[in-house]
């Protein structure tokens, strides 16, 4: 393998592994993990025309951690994700299903599922590759009420640092 396919499968492994660092972020509500996916002066659109959210990514992760917390818990699933890379600039596009679900008055689950694709500019400074400009197209949302009951104490997954996951990763380097 030559230097420059090396080095461009190098920037995409760097891309996926933020992507999914954000999706992380979001469902722990990890203000600062789902911000590593942009440099410091980012942007988002999310929706047509930015109907939903339109600016500063330091105002989407506000905005989305205000919705999610909301909810019991949310789950982001990243596919088919495809990243075009050219020296320093990168662009990429993600298929994504999220879910955000909590549980009635009457201990029924309550879900809503967007699918949708996230669409966005990378650039590497100083090494790291990050988001210049994400935009989040909409294709798919419902609500759902799924007829069988759980327990709220049943399930394991958490938001915030409670979560089992933040004992596992990060502990190789303790």
């Amino acid at each position: 393998m030559n230097e420059q396919a090396l080095k461009e499968l190098l920037a995409k492994q760097a891309i996926r592994d933020a992507i999914n660092r954000y999706c992380r972020g979001e469902d722990r509500l990890d203000a600062q993990l789902s911000l590593s996916l942009w440099h410091p002066d980012g942007t988002a659109t999310y929706g047509i025309n930015g109907e939903f959210y339109n600016g500063p990514v330091t105002g989407w992760a506000e905005r989305s951690h205000t919705v999610l917390r909301q909810w019991t818990g949310s789950s982001h699933q990243v596919t088919n994700v495809i990243i075009e890379v050219d020296g320093d600039r990168a662009v990429s596009e993600a298929y994504v299903t999220a879910r955000i679900w909590r549980m009635s008055k009457e201990s029924t689950i309550q879900q809503r599922v967007t699918v949708g694709r996230y669409l966005d500019r990378w650039s590497c400074r100083n090494g790291v590759w990050a988001v210049d400009h994400r935009n989040f197209i909409f294709d798919l949302s419902y609500a759902s009420t799924p007829t069988r009951e759980r327990d709220p104490d049943w399930f394991e997954g958490r938001q915030g640092r409670e979560d089992p996951s933040y004992g596992v990763l990060g502990s190789l380097k303790k």
